[in-house]
């Protein structure tokens, strides 16, 4: 295979991703407005561009399938094929079956597929083709006009709010390269930083006034820069629709999904790595949010349930938010189950807040019996976990009879955050703002010792556990402290109990970009990351629940090995 085979394969690899999207939207569209003949021309559209350019590059079986597929299509725009949900189920499997073949083939361009027991059922398909009778056709029609008259009216009202402005023309370019420019707009930010404290300390009027203007077209450029990884998250909630409906069909249920502030962007990487939470949050939401269409009707509520998926930016972060008209949470039974599976001591009072966060515990699940879609105790344990190490947090709101809603908080990117600069004996470590609930300073009148606990850090009222990260690190200690009441605390805020980090010094707030450790660290447990400082010296960022836990962990394990000994 030589140089320009490879490059046109590999070409109609990355266009046919987009255009089975595509194809998918269109399928789950044309569940709901069948018979829309624009829907129509563009699957038929897509169909016949997958299966001319599938041909033209040598990928023979996925041409033929595809080929089969136009001829299903054009079958159903010719209203030869009734549109029920067999045949949208056809549709989408064959697309799920075309994605496959795609991904194995950009691992393999050789790679060959077995796709008959979907060509047969294309052809058993169109076998049966049936002619509408009057009365179905007339049905239809008035189906049809009723559909159009809702078309005619979302278009009247997308023509008042688009934009009368031509279309901004648009490149597409490696994000390797993206990944290289915006690192080399972090080494100039650091630079810049570097150079603007270097103008303050000296003399030099016109040095500082020329600093002054670079640091803002390096802001500018920083600015752009991050905008490129920036992608909508309607691809995402688009997913999301095809999870709730296969999932409301296993369990026979009716739920309808609304989106709402879908073209929200966010950073790349934070795209990516929200899909799974995301899609566990939805499918507990059909499955254990809303219920059965006869339950809903008793309960004078319609029987389709409605599931909204929004998202928008508020003060610096995403919030993203999964909302149903369910049941709601019941939190005397979530602690009732919590109990007897072991989670919850018996006789423990909770609050509602705490209640419903027992379903994030591990083990935790409504469910008697396991099936494909839930009842492992798995899963919403996992969700936490994973938005928590996005910086991230959880929030519900719940209202039983009423419905749940369930709240993402994310930091808009991971490149680069807001920390607070902190200095533990000769050294400088960065805390996300995040997980900073506030900082104290410590005096006698505030911080006492506790036989069993350590110390503690007496703060209105409430008593929060403080560690010294000195200690916590295993750092010598700082001459400059001469006494255990000095030094600042910074609270840090996390699901379950606060908790307070004695540091020496708060240096200050600032933004810092994300450089990733090493092979000899990337491992170690209690850091993200790290980065440049404007003096150019290098920091960690530190992860404080991971370096508490470890820390409780160890002396947990030595205080068994003591008493075993």
């Amino acid at each position: 295979m030589d140089n320009f085979e490879l490059e046109i394969k590999t070409a109609f690899l990355e266009e046919a991703t987009q255009l089975l999207a595509d194809a998918e939207q269109c399928f789950l569209n044309l569940e709901v407005s069948r018979g829309d003949p624009s829907i129509l021309d563009q699957i038929f559209r897509l169909a016949h561009n997958l299966k001319g350019s599938a041909k033209a590059v040598g990928f023979d079986e996925l041409s033929d399938l595809t080929h089969h597929l136009e001829s299903l299509m054009l079958e159903i725009k010719n209203k030869k094929l009734l549109i029920d949900p067999h045949t949208i189920d056809l549709l989408l499997r064959c697309n799920d079956h075309i994605r496959m073949m795609i991904a194995e083939l950009k691992l393999d361009l050789r790679a060959h597929f077995d796709s008959n027991f979907l060509l047969s059922e294309i052809e058993e398909l169109m076998k049966s083709s049936v002619r509408e009778t009057p009365n179905d056709f007339a049905l239809n029609v008035n189906t049809l006009v009723d559909k159009a008259r809702v078309v005619q009216a979302l278009d009247i009202k997308n023509q008042k709010h688009a934009p009368t402005t031509a279309s901004e023309d648009s490149i597409r370019v490696s994000f390797l390269r993206v990944e290289k420019l915006l690192n080399l707009v972090g080494e100039m930010v650091i630079l810049q930083t570097l150079l603007k404290e270097q103008a303050f300390q000296e003399e030099m009027p016109h040095f500082r006034r020329g600093m002054d203007q670079l640091g803002k077209v390096t802001k500018e450029v920083q600015n752009i820069s991050m905008s490129l990884r920036m992608i909508p998250l309607k691809q995402a909630f688009l997913k999301m629709q095809r999870i709730i409906r296969d999932t409301a069909k296993t369990l026979e249920k009716k739920v309808n999904l609304e989106m709402r502030g879908e073209d929200t962007e966010v950073d790349k990487t934070l795209f990516e790595r929200l899909s799974d939470p995301l899609i566990h949050l939805v499918r507990n939401a059909v499955d254990h949010g809303i219920e059965s269409p006869e339950t809903r009707i008793k309960a004078g509520k319609p029987e389709m349930g409605t599931i909204i998926l929004s998202a928008a930016h508020h003060t610096g972060y995403l919030h993203i938010e999964i909302r149903d008209d369910g049941c709601g949470l019941d939190t005397a039974r979530l602690q009732k189950i919590a109990i007897e599976r072991g989670i919850l001591k018996s006789g423990t009072i909770l609050n509602d807040r705490e209640a419903q966060r027992l379903i994030f515990a591990s083990g935790f699940s409504t469910k008697t019996e396991v099936t494909d879609i839930s009842g492992r105790g798995v899963g919403m344990d996992v969700v936490k976990a994973n938005i928590e190490q996005l910086q991230g947090e959880i929030q519900i709101e719940s209202v039983i009879g009423k419905g749940s809603c369930f709240r993402l908080i994310l930091p808009l990117t991971l490149a680069i955050i807001d920390g607070l600069l902190v200095r533990c004996s000769s050294q400088r470590y960065v805390i996300p703002l995040t997980q900073i609930l506030e900082s104290v300073q410590i005096g006698s009148h505030n911080v006492k010792f506790a036989t069993g606990l350590g110390e503690i850090l007496l703060l209105r009222g409430e008593n929060i556990p403080l560690y010294s990260l000195s200690s916590l690190l295993q750092l010598p200690n700082d001459k400059k402290i001469k006494k255990d009441n000095e030094g600042v605390a910074v609270v840090i805020k996390t699901q379950k109990k606060s908790f307070a980090l004695r540091v020496d010094e708060i240096i200050g707030q600032q933004q810092v970009v994300i450089k990733a450790l090493g092979k000899e660290l990337k491992n170690v447990k209690g850091f993200s990351g790290s980065a440049i400082l404007g003096d150019g010296c290098p920091t960690l960022i530190l992860e404080p629940q991971e370096i508490v836990q470890k820390y409780n962990t160890q002396s947990i394990a030595t205080e068994a090995e003591r008493m075993v000994s």
